[in-house]
C-alpha cells in the first residue's frame, strides 16, 4: 500500500516537489487506519490543479473576487485558468489575462498576488460549539419550517436546464 504522500494529488503531475517527501515515519498513520483527530494539522492546503473557471458573477468579496495562490511556486504552473466572469477585484489582478483559458496568456502572475501566507497567519475567533448556538429565528425563505409536510427527495437526480439558469439580481 501507498501512503497519502507518495500518491499524487488529481492533476499532481509525477516528479512534483511534493511527491518527493521522505518517507513516512514508523508513527504515522497509513491511510485507512484510524487516527487521532488531536494528530491531524489545523491547516491543510491543497492547491487546486486543472480548473476552468467561467461565466461566473462575484462581486464585494473583500480582498479578491477571483483569487489563486500557493504558498510556494507559481500558481501561473498549475493549469487553472479564468474566462468570461463578471467580477470587480482578482488576485494576482488582471487573472483573466494572465491565467486565460483560451492561449498561454499574458502577463504577472506576481502583479498583485494572494498573500496566503498572510491570511494563514490572521487571528481569528474560536470555533462556536454547536451544542450551545442559539437557534435562529424564523427565516424568510421558511416560513413554516416547524409545520410544513416533509418532501423527501424521491424524485432526483433530475434533468438540468443549465442554459436556463439565470443570475439572480444582486441584494441591495
Amino acid at each position: 500500500a501507498q501512503h497519502a504522500r507518495e500518491v499524487p494529488a488529481p492533476g499532481k503531475p509525477p516528479g512534483d516537489p511534493a511527491l518527493d517527501a521522505p518517507a513516512l515515519e514508523e508513527s504515522e498513520p497509513i491511510p485507512g487506519e484510524r487516527v487521532d483527530p488531536e494528530t491531524i494539522p489545523a491547516t491543510i492546503l491543497w492547491e487546486t490543479h486543472s480548473t476552468e473557471v467561467r461565466e461566473n458573477v462575484v462581486s464585494d468579496s473583500r480582498v479578491a473576487d477571483l483569487a489563486i495562490g500557493t504558498v510556494e511556486g507559481n500558481p501561473g504552473e498549475l493549469g487553472n485558468c479564468w474566462a468570461d466572469n463578471t467580477f470587480d477585484t482578482s488576485a494576482p489582478n488582471n487573472i483573466e489575462v494572465v491565467g486565460a483559458c483560451d492561449g498561454s496568456g499574458e502577463g504577472d502572475w506576481n502583479d498583485g498576488p494572494l498573500n496566503v501566507l498572510g491570511w494563514l497567519g490572521e487571528e481569528h475567533p474560536p470555533p462556536g460549539d454547536y451544542k450551545t448556538t442559539p437557534e435562529p429565528g424564523p427565516q424568510e425563505n421558511m416560513p413554516d419550517a416547524a409545520t410544513a409536510p416533509a418532501r423527501p427527495a424521491t424524485d432526483v437526480p433530475f434533468a438540468v436546464d443549465v442554459d436556463a439558469i439565470t443570475v439572480p439580481d444582486a441584494p441591495e
